[in-house]
């Protein structure tokens, strides 16, 4: 298709569950101590009704990525990406850390194990963290496929200065699964303790660090108080109801890829700005299909495409539609590559964490498990 004609990708998949009942992502109300489903009253198909968020629009640019580099990791396509290496904590790749190619730890990672050079102070750095939109798309690009296509800003720039022209690139992949209420649901719960202590005779532990226990004879001391057997695991929970879950009455999976969003990645070459739209609008694409094959959201949460080999999508405004499977997918993606022949798609960039982001960490460590 001629990219100039296409505004948007848009998608949609039907899901069944299994039961009568889903888990929804809960979040914390104002008063922060109770937390709750996403409700909203929503126009669907041209009807106003009460839907719950299954999955919001960034948890599923997270499962999308997941899935990309996890295809990456075994073969099944090529994708320029950052690999950050920790002794402590492993490697995560620049599609898995939160703010993506600018997240803290490549940001202030090392080129070598051990060494003195920060990746963004190389000659790519510098660029990727500089301010010239022309220069850091294309790098960007080129060492993070995912931050043009799901969005990425650079917010702790390490220039001097005003943070005027710093990378900050929009949202193309959009993604979301809703569901119609039916009704609200609660969810039972209960436990008897194998030893069903009531209080906490002998247990003593420090008011602001419930890890720090002493058993010895009750006896009052400066800064601490009398633990209750819930604040040490070993309570039983009486038969409780609480509100929890929706028995739905449909679910479905929109998703949009927005072309006039795409069109903004601009290195002032114009053949080279429509193979890369291109590549990352097939990219979002493949990343949706492969995603599908993964449903499993969370506990009590586990989705069953009522068409699971092929997704139907729409070229608008001309409304034409196409079928695309993942095998259909992954060729299409790698048709987009064969014609970058200045695009490296196997590229795979490995930095390192500092001394002070493993000192970090050991001490967050001690302090949790110790």
């Amino acid at each position: 298709k001629e990219f100039g004609k296409i505004s948007h990708v848009v998608g949609r998949v039907d899901w069944d569950w299994p039961g009568t009942t889903i888990m929804p992502p809960t979040y914390l109300s104002n008063d922060k101590a109770v937390k709750q489903h996403h409700f909203e009253r929503r126009m669907v198909d041209g009807d106003r009704q009460q839907i719950v968020v299954v999955d919001s629009i960034q948890s599923c640019a997270n499962r999308t990525e997941t899935a990309l580099i996890k295809a990456k990791r075994r073969g099944i396509i090529d994708m320029p990406s950052i690999e950050f290496i920790s002794e402590s904590m492993g490697t995560s790749s620049s599609f898995e850390l939160s703010h993506r190619i600018f997240s803290y730890e490549i940001r202030c990672a090392l080129t070598e194990k051990g060494g003195n050079q920060r990746f963004s102070d190389t000659k790519e750095g510098k660029i990727i963290f500089g301010r010239n939109p022309s220069l850091y798309m294309e790098e960007i690009a080129k060492h993070c496929a995912s931050s043009v296509l799901f969005g990425t800003w650079n917010s702790r720039n390490n220039v001097p200065g005003p943070s005027v022209n710093m990378a900050r690139i929009s949202r193309s992949f959009h993604n979301e699964i809703i569901a119609g209420v039916g009704e609200e649901t609660c969810r039972s719960q209960s436990m008897i303790h194998r030893f069903n202590f009531e209080t906490a005779v002998g247990v003593w532990h420090k008011e602001t660090d419930l890890r720090d226990r002493v058993h010895e004879e009750p006896k009052a001391k400066k800064g601490w108080i009398k633990a209750k057997p819930a604040d040490l695991g070993a309570a039983s929970i009486p038969p409780t109801l609480i509100k929890h879950g929706v028995s739905p009455t449909w679910i479905r999976e929109d998703v949009w890829i927005d072309f006039n969003c795409l069109r903004k990645f601009d290195t002032n070459d114009p053949q080279k700005d429509q193979q890369y739209r291109t590549m990352a609008a097939l990219l979002g694409l493949l990343g949706h299909r492969m995603k599908c094959h993964d449903a499993h959201l969370r506990s009590g949460c586990t989705l069953i495409p009522k068409n699971e080999e092929v997704v139907t999508y729409q070229f608008l405004p001309s409304k034409e539609e196409f079928a695309v499977t993942v095998d259909d997918a992954i060729e299409l993606y790698k048709k987009s590559l064969d014609a970058m022949d200045w695009y490296d798609a196997s590229k795979t960039t490995n930095v390192y964490a500092d001394e002070a982001f493993e000192s970090q960490v050991e001490k967050h460590n001690e302090k949790v498990f110790t």
